[in-house]
């Protein structure tokens, strides 16, 4: 984040959506479009964004992907980090776009899906070419009933782990199109975040009050207990050198 949205001016909430009463992709996205219209009502909020993982965060993970028409070689393997998030997702975190356009309106359960893959995603699996217009799959591996996305923009690498340093290949799909049963909110605003807190619980009620928020905190904290977790594993490397030496 630029400084003007930087860590400590952004709240983050997670929500699992409960299966029994989100059981349907209709619902789910319904429930996104529904929270993300009330949360960027409240006073004081810039962005309002959904996502399955922050920059940083370690809260990513890898998924199997497929190329249309490009059949992989015997014991090859394509994989990318699989995001899933919501419109203006990529201004809020201020993730600029190489090319092509970002999620908009029109990308909905009832349009053709479409994927954003970042640089390196193209790098790697489209080399010296131009993937926009292409068609992928994530998770084909794992669910036959994943469809296949059209690739319509191509964003600037972003790192989403503090242990890899190359960035990733990565591939974004809209949540009002493959919506994800657990997300995280990120709430930006120029004043104290937590402050945001007591509205955006009272927000959410109002759709769903048997919903929990969990994880309440500023992106800040999460960034910190990510640190932690870097640091407490270097010191442990640092021990086991010394007691090799």
């Amino acid at each position: 984040f630029a400084d003007a949205y930087g860590p400590k001016r952004a709240l983050t909430f997670r929500v699992t959506l409960p299966a029994d009463r989100y059981d349907t992709p209709q619902k789910q996205a319904a429930w996104y479009a529904a929270s993300l219209e009330k949360l960027r009502a409240l006073p004081g909020v810039k962005h309002a964004v959904v996502t399955t993982a922050l920059p940083y965060s370690d809260a990513a993970w890898s998924d199997d992907c497929e190329i249309q028409n490009r059949p992989l070689l015997p014991g090859k393997f394509r994989s990318a980090l699989r995001l899933n998030v919501s419109q203006g997702f990529f201004n809020a975190v201020h993730v600029p776009m190489v090319s092509g356009r970002v999620f908009l309106p029109g990308d909905s359960l009832d349009a053709q899906p479409v994927a954003i893959v970042s640089r390196t995603f193209v790098a790697r699996y489209f080399p010296g070419e131009n993937p926009i217009g292409q068609k992928i799959r994530m998770g084909a591996a794992r669910a036959s009933h994943e469809p296949w996305m059209t690739i319509v923009g191509i964003a600037e690498d972003t790192r989403y782990s503090w242990w890899d340093q190359a960035p990733p290949a990565a591939v974004y799909m809209s949540v009002a199109q493959i919506p994800p049963p657990v997300a995280f909110y990120a709430l930006v605003t120029d004043g104290d975040p937590l402050a945001l807190a007591p509205s955006a619980r009272k927000a959410m009620a109002g759709i769903d009050p048997a919903l929990p928020l969990d994880d309440v905190q500023t992106y800040d904290q999460i960034l910190r207990l990510s640190l932690t977790g870097l640091t407490y594993a270097a010191a442990y490397l640092g021990i086991d050198a010394l007691i090799a030496l």
